[in-house]
């Protein structure tokens, strides 16, 4: 007997429900989940972070949110890409890049220093290798002016704090290389002086 139309009606608000929540707080609102949760600073070799541990949201429940101040304002959002590609997305032309990361239009100029940047490149594509070593993975990189925030997914990391300090050696080394990208651009814009005529 075929399903009534008012039986198949909550089905398909609830999938409806279900796929907005994750487009929201997968790809924009995901930093709302941690509103609230308690914030831990952890310091390593002079430099700190800050960590707040799993959120009550599905999304978000086995994962920390890591925040670090850069020394330069950068906007950009990264993440790894997913089953739902939904969101608008800028590509490099580096294959490496775009077969793992999902760069969200926004981030124009973290892009370009990308395809002009070997190192900030390289160093970039290191951050899974050095999350997994410790049993996480890398979800999210976000930043607006210096305010960076990470997304981390540590359910299964049995030495956390190994992990946090793994995070601030390669964030202190990513924040260099953001200042290095920047001074070598600004640069290469700067107009040239005119040479001096001689009229003699």
């Amino acid at each position: 007997m075929p399903m009534k139309w008012t039986t198949l009606l909550p089905l398909g608000v609830m999938l409806t429900q279900a796929v907005g929540y994750y487009v929201y707080r997968a790809h924009r609102g995901w930093q709302l989940d941690f509103n609230g949760v308690p914030k831990t600073s952890i310091e390593h070799r002079g430099h700190a972070i800050t960590v707040a541990h799993g959120s009550r949201r599905i999304l978000t429940a086995d994962s920390a949110m890591v925040g670090f101040k850069l020394s330069a304002p950068w906007t950009f959002s990264l993440s790894r890409q997913g089953w739902l590609r939904l969101d608008a997305e800028l590509v490099t032309g580096v294959r490496e890049v775009d077969e793992r990361l999902h760069i969200g239009i926004e981030s124009q100029r973290f892009a370009d220093a990308l395809i002009e940047d070997a190192d900030l490149r390289t160093h970039l594509l290191q951050l899974d290798s050095t999350i997994s070593k410790h049993q996480a993975r890398f979800e999210r990189l976000e930043a607006v002016e210096s305010d960076l925030r990470m997304l981390v997914w540590c359910r299964r990391c049995k030495d956390l704090p190994a992990l946090w300090r793994a995070l601030v050696d390669w964030l202190v080394v990513f924040d260099s290389a953001l200042l290095a990208s920047g001074a070598s651009r600004a640069s290469a814009k700067k107009p040239r002086k005119p040479l001096p005529r001689n009229d003699a």
